[in-house]
Protein backbone atom coordinates (compact mmCIF):
# COMPACT_ATOMS: atom_id res chain seq x y z
CA UNK A 1 0.00 0.00 0.00
CA UNK A 2 1.33 3.43 -0.89
CA UNK A 3 1.09 6.57 1.19
CA UNK A 4 -0.87 9.10 -0.82
CA UNK A 5 -1.18 12.07 1.50
CA UNK A 6 1.18 13.32 4.15
CA UNK A 7 0.32 13.51 7.84
CA UNK A 8 -2.28 10.75 7.93
CA UNK A 9 -2.30 7.18 9.07
CA UNK A 10 -5.49 5.85 7.49
CA UNK A 11 -7.03 5.26 4.09
CA UNK A 12 -10.59 4.59 2.98
CA UNK A 13 -11.34 2.20 0.13
CA UNK A 14 -14.72 2.72 -1.57
CA UNK A 15 -15.80 0.92 -4.75
CA UNK A 16 -12.27 -0.28 -5.56
CA UNK A 17 -10.85 3.25 -5.25
CA UNK A 18 -8.65 4.64 -2.48
CA UNK A 19 -9.51 7.95 -0.85
CA UNK A 20 -7.59 10.11 1.58
CA UNK A 21 -9.70 12.04 4.09
CA UNK A 22 -8.53 14.56 6.67
CA UNK A 23 -11.01 13.25 9.22
CA UNK A 24 -13.05 10.07 9.69
CA UNK A 25 -15.53 10.19 12.56
CA UNK A 26 -18.21 8.00 14.13
CA UNK A 27 -16.03 4.88 14.14
CA UNK A 28 -18.31 3.21 16.63
CA UNK A 29 -19.06 -0.44 17.34
CA UNK A 30 -22.06 -1.04 19.55
CA UNK A 31 -24.58 -3.74 20.35
CA UNK A 32 -27.97 -3.31 22.01
CA UNK A 33 -28.98 -5.73 24.76
CA UNK A 34 -32.08 -6.69 26.71
CA UNK A 35 -31.76 -8.03 30.21
CA UNK A 36 -34.12 -10.12 32.29
CA UNK A 37 -33.99 -11.34 35.83
CA UNK A 38 -34.26 -15.12 35.70
CA UNK A 39 -35.56 -17.24 38.56
CA UNK A 40 -32.84 -19.40 40.09
CA UNK A 41 -30.20 -16.91 38.94
CA UNK A 42 -30.50 -14.18 41.52
CA UNK A 43 -26.89 -12.93 41.45
CA UNK A 44 -27.12 -11.15 38.05
CA UNK A 45 -29.44 -10.50 35.12
CA UNK A 46 -29.25 -12.46 31.87
CA UNK A 47 -28.30 -10.46 28.77
CA UNK A 48 -29.73 -11.08 25.29
CA UNK A 49 -28.48 -9.44 22.09
CA UNK A 50 -31.12 -7.33 20.37
CA UNK A 51 -31.25 -6.82 16.62
CA UNK A 52 -30.15 -3.35 15.51
CA UNK A 53 -33.00 -0.87 15.64
CA UNK A 54 -31.16 2.03 13.98
CA UNK A 55 -28.37 2.52 11.50
CA UNK A 56 -24.93 3.94 12.28
CA UNK A 57 -23.46 6.88 10.37
CA UNK A 58 -19.86 7.16 9.21
CA UNK A 59 -18.68 10.73 8.49
CA UNK A 60 -15.76 11.33 6.11
CA UNK A 61 -14.45 14.90 5.86
CA UNK A 62 -12.17 16.79 3.46
CA UNK A 63 -11.29 14.05 1.04
CA UNK A 64 -9.59 13.45 -2.25
CA UNK A 65 -9.45 10.42 -4.47
CA UNK A 66 -5.93 9.11 -4.00
CA UNK A 67 -5.73 6.11 -6.32
CA UNK A 68 -5.48 6.15 -10.07
CA UNK A 69 -8.92 6.25 -11.70
CA UNK A 70 -10.45 2.82 -12.14
CA UNK A 71 -12.80 2.83 -15.15
CA UNK A 72 -14.98 0.15 -13.52
CA UNK A 73 -15.31 2.02 -10.20
CA UNK A 74 -18.61 3.74 -9.54
CA UNK A 75 -18.69 7.37 -8.46
CA UNK A 76 -19.79 8.25 -4.96
CA UNK A 77 -23.26 9.79 -5.15
CA UNK A 78 -26.20 10.27 -2.80
CA UNK A 79 -28.32 7.13 -2.66
CA UNK A 80 -25.51 4.87 -3.85
CA UNK A 81 -25.48 1.52 -2.09
CA UNK A 82 -22.04 0.53 -0.87
CA UNK A 83 -20.48 -2.73 0.21
CA UNK A 84 -16.85 -3.55 0.57
CA UNK A 85 -15.91 -0.22 2.15
CA UNK A 86 -12.67 -0.73 4.10
CA UNK A 87 -11.09 1.73 6.53
CA UNK A 88 -7.43 0.86 7.08
CA UNK A 89 -5.66 2.40 10.07
CA UNK A 90 -1.87 2.38 9.88
CA UNK A 91 0.33 3.54 7.04
CA UNK A 92 2.37 1.52 4.60
CA UNK A 93 2.44 -2.22 5.13
CA UNK A 94 1.70 -1.84 8.87
CA UNK A 95 -2.10 -2.04 8.93
CA UNK A 96 -3.01 -1.99 12.62
CA UNK A 97 -6.76 -2.18 12.22
CA UNK A 98 -9.22 -2.65 9.40
CA UNK A 99 -12.93 -1.95 9.64
CA UNK A 100 -15.74 -2.66 7.21
CA UNK A 101 -19.53 -2.96 7.12
CA UNK A 102 -21.90 -5.23 5.21
CA UNK A 103 -24.22 -2.66 3.66
CA UNK A 104 -24.25 1.12 3.47
CA UNK A 105 -25.96 3.99 1.67
CA UNK A 106 -24.51 7.42 0.95
CA UNK A 107 -26.96 9.81 2.63
CA UNK A 108 -25.17 13.14 2.21
CA UNK A 109 -22.43 14.66 0.09
CA UNK A 110 -21.29 18.18 0.83
CA UNK A 111 -18.97 19.83 -1.69
CA UNK A 112 -16.64 22.71 -0.92
CA UNK A 113 -16.95 26.08 -2.61
CA UNK A 114 -15.59 26.25 -6.13
CA UNK A 115 -12.83 28.82 -5.87
CA UNK A 116 -10.16 29.01 -8.57
CA UNK A 117 -7.87 30.96 -6.24
CA UNK A 118 -8.31 28.60 -3.26
CA UNK A 119 -6.64 25.34 -2.41
CA UNK A 120 -9.51 23.47 -0.77
CA UNK A 121 -10.55 19.90 -1.53
CA UNK A 122 -13.77 19.19 -3.41
CA UNK A 123 -15.33 16.64 -1.05
CA UNK A 124 -16.04 18.54 2.18
CA UNK A 125 -18.19 15.86 3.83
CA UNK A 126 -19.60 12.43 2.94
CA UNK A 127 -22.04 10.67 5.27
CA UNK A 128 -22.70 6.95 4.95
CA UNK A 129 -25.49 5.18 6.85
CA UNK A 130 -24.46 1.58 7.48
CA UNK A 131 -25.39 -1.66 9.24
CA UNK A 132 -22.55 -1.53 11.77
CA UNK A 133 -18.77 -1.63 11.74
CA UNK A 134 -16.95 -4.93 11.93
CA UNK A 135 -13.27 -5.40 12.65
CA UNK A 136 -11.53 -7.42 9.94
Amino acid sequence: METFLTNHQFTVHINNSTYGFAKVSNLVQEQEYDSIQEGGRNWSPVFFRKPKSKFDTLVLEKGVKASAPNPKAKLIEVGAKLSGVIITIGGGTDAYLKYTFDEGVVTKIELDNLDAMGNSVLLRKVEIAHTGLKRM
